[in-house]
């Protein structure tokens, strides 16, 4: 289960300085629930992040859907996707799925973007 962090503005403002960001990079994805009318799981397949609104509460919109596709590798799927470093950030936030015994065509995953410069 991943923790929850509750940060003040001025700590948000740190952490934005210390990894070379602008407000303005924040949130820029497709919120959502908008995301979720676009992209659904196939038959059989599931969203791997269970609760929208938990993960956007946790997040922001700074996640970016992703329909697995069979034969596709979690490093490969972090690799396409700059501000995705760890293969355990995307297990991390789609545990539904169990994403480390592997991947299954036809889920949606979510992947955390951390805006670069």
């Amino acid at each position: 289960m991943a923790k929850r962090f509750i940060i003040s503005e001025e700590e948000k403002g740190d952490i934005l300085s210390k990894y070379g960001l602008l407000k303005e990079q924040m949130n820029r994805l497709p919120d959502i629930d908008v995301q979720m009318k676009k992209i659904k799981p196939d038959i059989g397949g599931k969203y791997c992040f269970g609760n929208p609104q938990r993960l956007k509460s946790e997040v922001g919109n700074n996640v970016l859907l992703y329909k697995v596709k069979s034969g596709d590798t979690l490093s490969e799927i972090a690799s396409k996707y700059p501000g995705v470093t760890f293969v355990d950030e995307i297990i991390a936030h789609n545990e539904i799925c169990q994403l480390s015994k592997g991947l299954r065509g036809g889920d949606v995953i979510a992947i955390v973007i951390l805006p670069r410069m």
